[in-house]
């Protein structure tokens, strides 16, 4: 009875991923920016740019700007979401809708994306120091 308690426990744990893996994977375009930080990476021309861009996020890998990145997990962050606009410094009035989740990704390669955020068909990323809203295709 133990062994099964236990297996359904990790069945149950491993589901749990999965559906937040399915929130976010499939093809995303760039609709705006959402927000700065003071000092960024990119100019106001290349953020502009962006808009339009696609971002394809599968089981395993992201694609954005022919960069990429392999990713084991993705995992709901403890941060709320105004510890993660502070994080990032990001102006912490930037209006995001209720129930938007902070996920941590384990993302390595090209890019490193370590957060994203969610909220059913809308998904946000920090490019550069520019928090990027992307629509679901």
């Amino acid at each position: 009875m133990h062994k099964l308690l236990c297996l359904l426990f990790l069945t149950l744990a491993a589901c749990s991923n999965v559906s937040e893996l399915g929130d976010i994977q499939g093809e995303w375009t760039i609709s705006k920016e959402l927000a700065a930080a003071p000092i960024v990476g990119i100019s106001d021309g290349e953020t502009a740019e962006l808009i339009g861009d696609k971002l394809s996020i599968s089981e395993r890998e992201i694609l954005f700007q022919n960069q990429s990145c392999d990713y084991s997990r993705v995992e709901t962050n403890e941060q709320t979401i105004a510890e993660f606009l502070q994080f990032y410094s990001l102006d912490t009035n930037t209006k995001l809708p209720v129930g938007t989740s902070v996920l941590g990704v384990d993302c390595e390669g090209d890019m490193a994306i370590k957060h994203l955020l969610n909220s059913e068909d809308k998904l946000w990323l920090i490019w550069y120091g520019v928090l990027l809203e992307a629509d679901r295709i």
